[in-house]
């Protein structure tokens, strides 16, 4: 951008400014003014389309007695040593369509510590148990 200069009464002075014949200003103003607008139409489609189906990932802390008793089941097989070291999660997809909201369990854990070392049991919503996950380092 090269500033124009003026000519002012007093000879021998000259004043810049910065300003932009209008053509150039016309052109700057109705590209913004575009601009604005495809942004705000661009938030109030995606905006909708988010608002009417969306899936999240939730979990929550579960009592022993709101766990199936499948799973509960299969645990005391495997883990009855870990009963009372740790505490139940589950862990739900959260749906909305339309205003219509579904949640469906995914998977029970049970997070416990065993010899100073955390250890994440991981069941199916059928009391099937996945592979154990351990973390190393003491928590």
């Amino acid at each position: 951008m090269v500033p124009f200069i003026e000519k002012t009464n007093n000879p021998g002075t000259l004043t810049h400014h910065n300003r932009l014949p209008d053509v150039q200003n016309y052109f700057l103003y109705a590209m913004k003014k575009s601009l604005i607008v495809a942004l705000f139409a661009l938030f109030l489609c995606g905006g909708t389309a988010f608002a009417q189906k969306s899936t999240f990932e939730k979990s929550k802390k579960l009592t022993e007695s709101e766990v199936p008793v499948a799973v509960v089941k299969a645990f005391l097989q495997e883990h009855s040593d870990l009963q009372d070291k740790g505490y139940w999660k589950l862990h739900y997809t959260e749906r909305n369509d339309n205003g219509r909201t579904t949640f469906t369990p995914e998977r029970y854990t049970y997070n416990a510590k065993k010899d100073g070392e955390k250890v994440v049991l991981t069941y199916s919503v059928d009391g099937v148990a996945a592979a154990p996950k351990e973390s190393r380092g003491k928590k």
